[in-house]
């Protein structure tokens, strides 16, 4: 059974009022199934949440989501704000400890339901307290820095950590509660996807709020707009490192999938990894893997998949490789561009057909027509 326990009656009213609305999901079960809705039994009927979600209807969503962690946030003398305002949806750390959530026009494309929407808020949630791993651009360097001298209150998290916090805890806490609608979602997910729930998870309540994130993480899928996507269909690539920027559709459908699959949560209010030397949370430090531990599944259905988590990371030696790139040639003797990092190692990226590497005037590699 999943418990979910409101640390005040200001946050168990926020979350209350939002939860009130969220029980979305893209299409009708019925029509999936190529069944005419009015002939389809009750428990395949639309819920409520199918009808379209209003700008209004989102902030309140998202508010409560905020709300549910905002203990986590005080407990880093932060706290979360909400606004709806611009074309990007993000979440902006200030250095006064300020965490702004905000919702942008891109939050409103087609495919948006109740349910999608509070993924969304717990996934912007997630880049303040899903911990490790966390970026290491420009901006969270900046943060790292800051925290020394009391500011920002953390560093953000991964694009693949943000997803896998908000199934694995944060929906888990907003949800854990709601038997009488996740049991609706037992019709609308696939038998496979329903073993996977099934064969980690024992009672009707565990398993019923399994179904519901996977039907988040399909619905996800379809939103994003993208290549076809499902729980089904799991990516077989594994990356030579950890990639804590974008991810492929489908990696971000089965990294949600995995939170709903692992049944590791956060027990504090620690954010996993943070711990200083800080300097260490934008570097490839095996230590902060191990200070994160507690906090997540390191093996078995729930752990990070491989298509953009790799565990036991260590560096790369691109001793061998300019730091600007060159040339090389694939197995298959394709002509490529050759470059090297220190969290992904060696990668090469093939020129089209007609088209071979040559590096330019700056030293660059470069795939340019061929003139013999």
């Amino acid at each position: 059974m999943v418990i979910v326990r409101m640390r005040n009656a200001a946050t168990f009213l926020a979350v209350a009022m939002a939860t009130s609305a969220l029980m979305g999901c893209s299409s009708s079960p019925a029509e999936a199934l190529g069944q005419d809705p009015e002939e389809a039994e009750a428990s395949l009927m639309p819920l409520a949440g199918d009808e379209p979600v209003s700008e209004a209807d989102v902030k309140l969503i998202v508010e409560g989501v905020a709300a549910a962690y905002a203990p986590e946030a005080q407990a880093h003398g932060a706290q979360f704000t909400v606004r709806v305002e611009g074309s990007m949806t993000r979440i902006d750390i200030a250095e006064d400890r300020t965490w702004n959530i905000i919702v942008g026009t891109d939050f409103f494309r087609a495919g948006l339901t109740r349910d999608l929407a509070a993924f969304i808020g717990c996934h912007e949630v997630g880049h303040a307290l899903g911990g490790f791993p966390f970026k290491d651009g420009p901006p969270q360097r900046t943060q790292v820095a800051g925290l020394e001298e009391g500011q920002f209150g953390t560093v953000s998290s991964a694009e693949g950590q943000a997803d896998y916090f908000a199934s694995k805890d944060c929906l888990a806490r907003i949800w854990g509660d709601d038997s009488e609608e996740n049991s609706a979602y037992r019709t609308r997910v696939s038998a496979a996807t329903k073993a996977r729930c099934d064969g980690v998870w024992a009672s009707d309540a565990e398993r019923d709020l399994c179904y519901r994130l996977a039907v988040v993480a399909n619905d996800f899928g379809v939103w994003l707009g993208r290549d076809p996507t499902s729980t089904d269909t799991p990516s077989t690539r594994v990356l030579p490192g950890t990639n804590v920027n974008g991810m492929a559709a489908q990696c971000r459908v089965d990294t949600i999938f995995a939170g709903a699959l692992c049944p590791v949560r956060n027990p504090g209010t620690d954010i996993p990894g943070l711990v200083p030397p800080y300097a260490r949370l934008v570097e490839i430090d095996p230590t902060v893997e191990a200070d994160a531990a507690f906090a997540a599944c390191a093996e078995g259905p729930g752990a990070r998949p491989r298509c953009w988590f790799r565990p036991n990371s260590t560096p790369y030696d691109c001793s061998s490789v300019p730091e600007t790139g060159d040339c090389a040639v694939t197995e298959e003797g394709v002509s490529a561009e050759r470059f090297c990092s220190a969290r992904m190692g060696i990668e090469l990226f093939p020129c089209l057909e007609g088209t071979s590497c040559a590096l330019d005037e700056d030293q660059f590699p470069v795939c340019g027509l061929d003139t013999n």
